[in-house]
């Protein structure tokens, strides 16, 4: 269940994963690749809601340039 600050949602690595349907390895990577912004916070990483959105956003723009869309 995701934590709420000051009226913005945070996810935990392993809500994250499971949003975005990938494993927590690679969840994990897109963090330290700089792919999704976190925070480190008492031994953990949290990911705002609005970063999963960026880097949801960020992944389909890759996507459909990759395949020749316009």
């Amino acid at each position: 269940m995701p934590e709420t600050i000051n009226g913005e949602r945070f996810y935990t690595l392993k809500e994250t994963a499971d949003i975005l349907k990938v494993s927590y390895l690679t969840a994990w990577k897109y963090v330290v690749d700089g792919k999704i912004e976190a925070l480190f916070i008492g031994g953990r990483y949290w990911i705002s809601e609005d970063a999963i959105k960026r880097f949801l956003i960020n992944q389909s723009t890759k996507r459909r340039f990759r395949h020749g869309e316009k």
